[in-house]
């Protein structure tokens, strides 16, 4: 123990224990810490190390007693923390009957993905993987069993071999609403004047900047906003480990902030806010604080475990404390790369220049790229790299993970979101055994049926990912309550986002790469979503009933749903006057705007993104005449039966039911 203060984390680490458990014994000891960053004095962090120490040996001796009374051998092994393990790396390590090992495929099968998404994720770790049967180091599995919430129920060798594996820098995602600050940030940090090139002071492309604190890396990417974050992941790009969410403390939160919180929860990345502008004379911290928690993202200060920092962008007020948070974040989630990997990347974005012609940012996440290297994108066109610039224009040789370099003279215009890989070995199924010892590789296959034998006694609980909207607040709290008491044996219900009003292309985006099903109810979809939904095969459905709205959720859990009748938008019709016709009612002039409208089928009147009616067309003319049809970009007029209170600025949805297999 050193004589300065040390972070409960840090403490937490060395002794052995999770975080959570010291929190508890300092609330009892009477510390008011606030989160597991806080930091504790030399004093209480020795009483904190005499009550760990004194609950290891009581457990231990209640252990030996039980196994005395059931006629069980004790062997006793000595505790040791984090820290003595790491200095014991040269003495003799676990029984090896002790350890489970996975490769790739069991591990997809354990945590419920599949193998392209898992050789992104790994790049994540400096891990380059070729074929399903790659075995996946234990610090890699145990890992990847947190973040998707996976219990550990076998003992893996997480110990990181320094010899192939480095810490290397966090990859932040800067997101939030429109003008709350993310350019202002980034150009305060980089102390130049990207703000001053953008139209409107906001963002239009993607950028990866490279930036020290406290001689440390961190690597930043500016998004024009969470639909690219989450286009990427559509692509197979797992790149960022921490999403600083930008809110303006003059502003609050937005609905553009509400989905960049959906978005980071579902890559299951890490959030620390930035509440930006605090230097205003409106601004109000705590009303955002309150909004944040509100939506889960309970600040440590109240004790939650949601980072939270108060700055200005424009000043700087707060910045040095940002960028410590996030170091501090990054080490807490140790995260590693490998320089003697083959190289592999992710495109950050890709353009065309007059000079070099088409150019990509791509960030080196293993192994090291040079200048005349032959690199394949997606495993199908090989390029060949002819320059290579570093995040500040100047040429370079050679890039090692991680870092961000800048590509020029490439024949196309890649993808972002599109991994970049070496040449030379890529070849299907090619095992790549970098992070194992050669003398290990014959045993291996042995110690891997333990792997397939947990699996197979493993009650496997698969998940079923939906998306609700609605269109009131009521509405919602009454749908999560009666989806909280929905069970299904071995299904878990996992609500991905839930909201108010239509559904929109941003819901497709988030369901295609989550996996999801989208339900509304009393709220209907955008023309636009509609269209994404049928091209990506999301299924979408709206209800007017709330019954079957939970009866086809929990169908879809059971996984036994049957052709039913399915809604189908025939088109959609924006009223521009209202003409009141004796003994006629209300007919309202409309303009086609996309589909056709039918006569006698049914119709909704929305006003407001909010569904008010629901009925059909009793009467269409064109011009005087009556018609069956009027198509996209024609005029008509429309009668909905049973009602008149139809005003100018709302849109007719005309409908048609349909029976399609589930």
């Amino acid at each position: 123990m050193s004589d300065k203060k040390v972070r409960v984390y840090e403490l937490a680490k060395e002794l052995g224990v999770t975080s959570q458990v010291l929190m508890v014994i300092l609330k009892d000891l009477g510390e008011s810490v606030k989160s597991y960053l806080s930091t504790i004095e030399q004093e209480t962090s020795e009483a904190v190390q005499e009550i760990v120490q004194s609950q290891n040996e009581e457990r231990k001796r209640k252990k030996q007693e039980e196994a005395l009374k059931k006629g069980i051998p004790i062997v006793v092994t000595e505790q040791v923390s984090h820290k003595e393990r790491k200095e014991s790396d040269h003495e003799e390590q676990k029984p090896k009957e002790d350890l489970v090992y996975f490769n790739a495929d069991q591990l997809c099968r354990l945590i419920h993905i599949d193998y392209p998404e898992l050789q992104t994720r790994l790049l994540k770790y400096g891990i380059v993987s070729y074929s399903p049967q790659d075995s996946i180091p234990g610090f890699a599995v145990k890992s990847l069993c947190e973040i998707y919430e996976i219990p550990l129920e076998f003992n893996v060798d997480d110990k990181i071999d320094d010899r192939f594996f480095k810490m290397r820098a966090p990859v932040i995602t800067i997101m939030g609403h429109v003008d709350h600050g993310k350019t202002t940030l980034l150009d305060y940090i980089r102390k130049t004047r990207v703000a001053d090139k953008e139209l409107g002071g906001i963002t239009q492309a993607i950028g990866a900047y490279s930036v020290l604190c406290h001689d440390k890396p961190i690597i930043f990417i500016d998004t024009p906003g969470h639909e690219a974050f989450t286009a990427m992941r559509a692509k197979g790009s797992e790149i960022t480990d921490i999403v600083v969410l930008i809110v303006a403390a003059e502003d609050g939160v937005k609905e553009t902030t509400l989905e960049a919180i959906d978005h980071a929860k579902a890559a299951k990345v890490p959030i620390i806010v930035a509440i930006n502008k605090i230097d205003l004379d409106n601004a109000n911290i705590e009303r955002v604080k309150t909004q944040l928690a509100d939506r889960g993202l309970n600040p440590e200060e109240w004790g939650g475990d949601t980072i939270v920092v108060p700055i200005s962008a424009k000043k700087g007020i707060g910045v040095d404390d940002l960028l410590e948070m996030i170091l501090l974040k990054a080490e807490m989630i140790e995260l590693h790369t490998s320089t003697l990997a083959d190289f592999a990347g992710t495109v950050i974005e890709s353009n065309i220049t007059k000079t070099f012609g088409s150019q990509a940012t791509i960030i080196v996440q293993t192994g090291t790229l040079r200048r005349g290297d032959v690199v394949t994108v997606d495993g199908k066109t090989e390029y060949k790299i002819r320059v290579l610039n570093d995040d500040l224009g100047v040429t370079i040789k050679k890039a090692s993970a991680l870092t961000p370099v800048n590509v020029k003279g490439l024949p196309e215009i890649l993808k972002p979101g599109s991994i970049a890989r070496s040449a030379k070995n890529y070849v299907p199924y090619q095992a790549s055994v970098l992070h194992e010892k050669p003398e290990e590789i014959t045993s291996q296959e042995e110690e891997v049926d333990w792997a397939e034998d947990f699996l197979s006694e493993k009650e496997i609980v698969e998940r079923f990912n939906i998306i609700i909207k609605a269109d009131g607040e009521g509405t919602l709290d009454a749908l999560q309550v009666a989806l909280e008491k929905m069970k299904v044996e071995g299904v878990e219900l996992n609500i991905i986002r839930q909201g108010v009003g239509i559904i929109t292309e941003d819901d497709i985006l988030l369901a295609s790469v989550s996996k999801a099903h989208i339900f509304g109810f009393n709220s209907t979809a955008s023309p636009g979503a509609r269209a994404e939904a049928k091209n990506k095969s999301i299924r979408l459905k709206t209800y007017r009933i709330i019954f079957e709205l939970l009866d086809d959720i929990k169908a879809g859990m059971k996984g036994v749903l049957t052709p039913e009748e399915t809604e189908e938008v025939l088109g959609t019709a924006e009223v521009k006057q209202v003409f009141k016709v004796p003994r006629a009612g209300s007919i309202a002039g409309c303009i086609v705007r996309s589909g056709i409208i039918r006569r006698n089928a049914k119709a909704r009147i929305i006003r407001d993104r909010s569904i008010l009616f629901e009925s059909k067309v009793s009467s269409l003319k064109r011009f005087k005449e009556d018609a069956k049809e009027v198509r996209e970009g024609f005029e008509c007029g429309i009668g909905v039966e049973n009602f008149n209170d139809i005003k100018a600025g709302d849109t007719i949805e005309v409908f048609q039911m349909v029976e399609k297999p589930q």
